[in-house]
């Protein structure tokens, strides 16, 4: 039996080949049965005219079990999802899509951002991240009138 040459079967089983070498969650995502895998916790960044906000979801985490902190003109955020106990003793997990373990998100701040006045708080599962900006360099005008 002769095969017939199909450019995208081949690309297909090359992407899912690398994909299963190199951990592509997108190739990973439909594998039976799941396997918990540590990955990032969505991450929102925003910016007003006064400051910048930053909201991370982190379900089911309280205030002790997360870690924030600057260091070297970046945000850290750093905690361990705790993974869900099983609701009975012989349940198989068929798929798992949530994400448990360990997570640090590394988010540079920009330059106008005041790292000094950064508030927090945690309230229904997500992080919220106020950083006020600090005033333009250069100075400022004062009006003599």
């Amino acid at each position: 039996m002769r095969m017939i040459w199909s450019p995208t079967r081949d690309l297909l089983q090359l992407h899912a080949r690398l994909g299963r070498a190199l951990g592509d969650p997108v190739v990973r995502r439909w594998q039976r049965p799941s396997r918990p895998t540590a990955t990032m916790p969505a991450l929102d960044f925003s910016e007003t005219r006064e400051s910048f906000l930053i909201r991370v979801d982190l379900p089911d985490l309280t205030r002790d079990e997360v870690e924030v902190q600057v260091v070297d003109g970046a945000l850290q955020i750093a905690g361990t999802v705790p993974a869900p106990a099983a609701e009975e003793p012989d349940t198989q997990p068929r798929r798992l899509e949530r994400f448990t373990g360990p997570f640090r998100r590394v988010v540079p701040l920009p330059r106008s951002a005041n790292a000094d006045a950064i508030t927090a708080t945690l309230e229904q599962g997500v992080l919220t991240l106020r950083i006020p900006k600090a005033a333009p360099p250069g100075g400022r005008r004062i009006d003599t009138g």
